[in-house]
C-alpha cells in the first residue's frame, strides 16, 4: 500500500551546479520541442488526403463528361444501359468522395487535439521552468547569505 504523500529523506541542500545543468537541459528540451515542428505528420497526411480527393474528383468529372457524350449520343438502348453503369460509378465515386471526407475531418480532429495536448504540455514545462528559475534564484541568495554568515563567524 502506498500512503501518500510519500516520506522523502533530507538529501541536504541542492548543489547549484546540479540545478543549473538540469534547467539548461530543460531549456534545450523546450527549445527543441518548439523548433522540431509538432504538427509535421498530420499535415502530411492531410495534403495526401487532400491529393486522392483531387483524384477522385478528375474521375468523377470524366465519368460525368462520358456519361454526358453517352446521352448525346443517339444510340438510345446502348446509352441507357451505360447511363445506369455510369451513374452507378459517379454515385459510388461519389459514396467514395464522402467517406474520405469523414475520414480526413476525424484525423484532422484527432491531430489538433493531440496538438492541444502537446501545447499544454509545453505550458507545464514552461511553468516548471519559471519555478525552476525562482528556485535556483532562492538557493542562490541563500548561498551567499551562509557564505557571508561563515565569512563573519571566521572573521
Amino acid at each position: 500500500r502506498i500512503h501518500y504523500p510519500l516520506p522523502l529523506p533530507y538529501v541536504g541542500k541542492p548543489d547549484p551546479v546540479t540545478l543549473q545543468k538540469e534547467i539548461r537541459a530543460l531549456r534545450a528540451e523546450v527549445s527543441a520541442l518548439t523548433s522540431h515542428g509538432v504538427n509535421k505528420s498530420a499535415d502530411l497526411e492531410i495534403q495526401r488526403l487532400r491529393q486522392e480527393l483531387f483524384v477522385v474528383k478528375e474521375e468523377k468529372e470524366a465519368m460525368a463528361k462520358v456519361l454526358e457524350r453517352v446521352q448525346m449520343s443517339g444510340n438510345v438502348s446502348i446509352a441507357g444501359q451505360e447511363d445506369w453503369r455510369i451513374r452507378d460509378v459517379v454515385r459510388t465515386l461519389e459514396e467514395q468522395l464522402i467517406k474520405e471526407r469523414a475520414k480526413s475531418q476525424r484525423s484532422t480532429n484527432k491531430r489538433c487535439q493531440e496538438q492541444q495536448f502537446l501545447m499544454e504540455q509545453l505550458e507545464e514545462l514552461r511553468a516548471s521552468e519559471c519555478a525552476l528559475r525562482v528556485r535556483v534564484k532562492s538557493l542562490t541568495n541563500e548561498l551567499a547569505l551562509l557564505r557571508r554568515g561563515l565569512d563573519n563567524l571566521s572573521a
